[in-house]
Parts: structure tokens; C-alpha cells; sequence
């Protein structure tokens, strides 16, 4: 590489074409110059005002849409929106004075989404839902982050809530439905069938043996729920177990024989 040589109008040209599609380091390459000098050139000719045309700064766009620098860069970066680094013709020498440009159509939309966004509390109540279920169905399908830090309040659309209440009340309208369908075919049964005790009272046997004769037959009652018996399913559960028990007592003989 040169270093040093100085800069020709054939230069200029070539830097003030390139530096809206390239990056200042590609430039520097092509020049074969340092990128510091091509980044010093840029700032003097001017070139680097026009890189940064229709931008403004995060201080600029933080005073027109009157929320504070720290303010502006929290809404920018909730609503996705990554500033670009640059520098000011007049802050070249300074290398740390680095500033954020941001397209002011961004910075309107980000903070119109988030002076529309809702807690998930407010939503919760607004849409009639428990917090921690519309909580755990956003974490579910990716729409809000894990909560990491627990009481820390989430901010999003109104349309991703309405979104996820919408699915959140079919699933739960699925749920009472069969819920309700079981309850009816549970109460046909009981309205066709016996209970343990009144089936137990009939066998003239004890209701823990006769429970004890539908668990071997792999008769399964619904546990919190007041059993119902067809006809026949206590005899034949009885007539298992002493089945079985002829059997076990059988096997037993053998073995000691």
C-alpha cells in the first residue's frame, strides 16, 4: 500500500460514489489507503454527511418524539430496531465521540407500537384470562422471551394478545365440551348401572373385595367419581378373582409338592 499519497479528484469521485453502498473499510481496500484516512477524507469532502442523509441522531429523534436518550434506545431496542454507528464530520478526531443514527420512520413507528402496547396484566383483565395462562401460552409459541427475572412487566401488541386469547379460548371451549360429554355419558351410566356398595349389598361380599374383584378383572373407575356398574360386571369380576385365587392356590401346591 501507498501511505501518504495524496488524494485526486479521480479519488474524491470513487469515495463519494461508493461510501452510500460500501462500507468505509471495503473503500479503503479498493484505494488502497488506510481506513482511517479514507474515514478523515470522506469527513472533510463532506462524503460521510451524505452516508447519514435522511438518518438522524438518537438524541434527535429522542427530543422530537419527547422521550429521554436512555428512553429512546429502550423503545428502539423493544421494538427490534438497531440503531447504526457513525460519526459526525466535525467529531473525526475524536475516537471514542461515536454517535447512533437511526431512519426517523422507524423511530415514529417503534414508539407509536409501544405507546399502544400493554402490559400483560392490563391484557389479562382486558381479555378475561388468567395472567400466568396467556403468560405461558406466549412463551410457548415464542411471542414473549422466558421470564427470567420474575414480577418484570412484559410490554407487547394488543394484536399478539388478542391472538393468543383468541386460540387460548378455543382450547379452553375444546376442554368444557369434553369435559361436558364425559359428565353426560357418566350419568347414563349411573342412570343404567349400580354403585360399589349397592352391588357389594347385593353379592352379599364386603365393598373392599369387591373392589379388590374389579381391579384384578381390570375393571378401572374414574377415581373422585362415584363409580357406576353395568349389570353382570360384579358377578363376573367376583368370578375372576376366585378364578384367580383357585389358580394361585393350585400353583402353590404344585410348587410345594
Amino acid at each position: 500500500m501507498a501511505w501518504g499519497k495524496p488524494w485526486s479528484a479521480k479519488d474524491d469521485l470513487f469515495l463519494r460514489d461508493s461510501i452510500e453502498a460500501h462500507d468505509l473499510r471495503w473503500i479503503a481496500d479498493r484505494l488502497g489507503r488506510k481506513y482511517s484516512a479514507v474515514y478523515a477524507r470522506a469527513a472533510r469532502i463532506g462524503a460521510i454527511r451524505d452516508a447519514y442523509q435522511g438518518l438522524e441522531s438518537i438524541t434527535a429523534a429522542a427530543e422530537r418524539c419527547g422521550l429521554s436518550y436512555r428512553g429512546m434506545l429502550r423503545v428502539l431496542r423493544w421494538a427490534g430496531i438497531a440503531p447504526s454507528k457513525g460519526k459526525s464530520p466535525s467529531d473525526r478526531r475524536r475516537a471514542r465521540n461515536v454517535r447512533h443514527y437511526v431512519d426517523p420512520f422507524d423511530a415514529t413507528e417503534a414508539v407509536a407500537r409501544w405507546t399502544r402496547a400493554e402490559t400483560l396484566d392490563t391484557a389479562a383483565r382486558r381479555l378475561g384470562l388468567a395472567a400466568s395462562s396467556l403468560r405461558a401460552y406466549l412463551t410457548e409459541t415464542g411471542a414473549a422471551p422466558p421470564e427470567k427475572i420474575p414480577g418484570r412487566k412484559l410490554y407487547l401488541d394488543p394484536e399478539v394478545y388478542d391472538r393468543a386469547a383468541a386460540v387460548l379460548n378455543e382450547r379452553f371451549a375444546r376442554v368444557r365440551r369434553d369435559r361436558s360429554l364425559r359428565a353426560i355419558a357418566a350419568k347414563r351410566a349411573r342412570a343404567h348401572g349400580e354403585s360399589i356398595p349397592q352391588a357389594a349389598l347385593r353379592c352379599r361380599v364386603s365393598r373392599e373385595k369387591l373392589s379388590l374383584a374389579l381391579r384384578v378383572a381390570g375393571i378401572t373407575m374414574v377415581k373422585g367419581r362415584r363409580a357406576s356398574l353395568q349389570p353382570g360386571q360384579a358377578e363376573r369380576a367376583l368370578e375372576t378373582l376366585k378364578i384367580t385365587r383357585e389358580a394361585q392356590t393350585f400353583i402353590r401346591k404344585v410348587a410345594a409338592a
